[in-house]
């Protein structure tokens, strides 16, 4: 239903709209209340829009962070590598003669004193050879005195011409025969005695014994294994390094009495300090490695025969330096650092490291003695950010 047209001449000459209601609706009064609320939304969103006008610091809202001063001072660089451990004394005990092992008179992990007899192998066989080995000794030497006494014989005949000189070289051939098996014999009875001696198993060295690998009563032959001693006082490291490294190390004053530290491969335990006391002088051509070896005092017994170490040689650079390890972020395989201006203000600079330490940073010396490096909230500070630096020891 469309609206009916306006009545020429109407009332003040003002246009109006009658609806078929009867209702009429005035069109200037319709357009002053538009732009009124236009006006009103206008000022509301300019208003939501703007920023808020934001209020300068002071000193009691600016974060504190710690900072530290760059430091001069001489710092140790740890060279790592992994060892093999044996104890500077160690010796398989195996039978020297055959028989039924007759006694065990220690037990497994026992620790020994030198000469202590440790197994008994049935010496009966062994007796009896040294009992036979006697009397043909006992018979040898007999037989010698005889040919003594029929020397001496010959040379009274020959004194008084009743037989010729022939007669005395026989004897003394006779005699020098005799003299020749008594030696043998004699020989024969040491071999037999020292036989009736390996039956007992003695320590030949005072240590610590490890596993028995045989029981009591069981037949053994020469050359079996029946356990293994181990003086463990002291230990031996071998350890391999790269010959790069090694040129490095032996520029700096790496050598033989060089001190080594060595801990378990664990990192548990007590950091020993020992000395290195051999070095290879062959290069391996497989690895490219020389074997150095290094004693370490083990009376507190921290490490094993057969074990593993990690075994450390520190190098010195003297005067260098140093920022915590924490002062410094990365950016593009670049490292930088937060200076602090006197102002408080924060200010990225980039340093050149030399060493990276396990808590340390070697830079070069290119900063200030006096500047002011940031080393907490790293990760939280912006460029040009205003802080109170709370300056640290370290």
């Amino acid at each position: 239903m469309r609206p009916s047209r306006p009545a020429a001449g109407g009332e003040s000459g003002q246009a109006s709209l009658e609806w078929p209601s009867g209702k009429r609706i005035d069109r200037q009064g319709s357009a002053r209340a538009v732009r009124c609320v236009l006006t009103t939304l206008a000022g509301a969103l300019l208003t939501a829009c703007s920023p808020a006008r934001s209020e300068s610091p002071t000193p009691e809202t600016l974060a504190s962070y710690r900072a530290v001063h760059p430091r001069i001072e001489t710092v140790v660089e740890p060279h790592r590598f992994a060892a093999q451990l044996t104890a500077h004394r160690h010796v398989e005990l195996r039978a020297r003669v055959g028989g039924y092992l007759s006694e065990i008179l220690v037990d497994e992990g026992a620790g020994v004193s030198e000469g202590q007899l440790l197994f008994k192998i049935d010496d009966r066989p062994a007796q009896v050879a040294l009992s036979a080995a006697q009397a043909r000794l006992g018979q040898a030497q007999a037989d010698r005195r005889l040919k003594e006494i029929e020397l001496e014989n010959r040379e009274q005949l020959l004194a008084k011409g009743m037989i010729s000189d022939r007669e005395i070289e026989i004897a003394q051939a006779n005699l020098d025969a005799a003299s020749a098996a008594c030696e043998t014999a004699e020989a024969e009875v040491e071999a037999a005695r020292i036989q009736v001696e390996h039956t007992s198993v003695r320590a030949p060295f005072a240590g610590r014994l490890s596993r028995i690998r045989l029981k009591r009563g069981s037949l053994v032959e020469e050359g079996d294994l029946l356990s293994t001693l181990v003086d463990d006082s002291q230990v031996l490291a071998y350890f391999r390094v790269p010959e790069s490294r090694f040129r490095k190390l032996a520029a700096v004053g790496l050598g033989l009495r060089s001190p080594a530290l060595a801990a378990q491969s664990g990192g548990v335990g007590e950091v020993v300090t020992g000395v290195i006391d051999s070095i290879e002088s062959i290069v391996s051509p497989e690895t490219g490695t020389r074997t150095l070896r290094a004693r370490f005092d083990n009376s507190a017994g921290e490490f094993s025969h057969g074990g593993t170490a990690r075994v450390e040689l520190q190098e010195q650079h003297a005067e260098v330096m140093t920022l915590p390890s924490s002062a410094t972020f990365e950016v593009q395989h670049r490292h930088f650092i937060y200076l602090v201006s006197p102002d408080g203000a924060v200010h990225s600079r980039p340093v050149t490291p030399r060493l990276l330490l396990e808590k340390e940073l070697v830079i070069e010396p290119d900063l200030e003695l006096d500047a002011v490096v940031l080393i907490e909230g790293i990760q939280l500070i912006r460029e040009g950010q205003r802080i109170i630096p709370l300056l640290s020891e370290s």
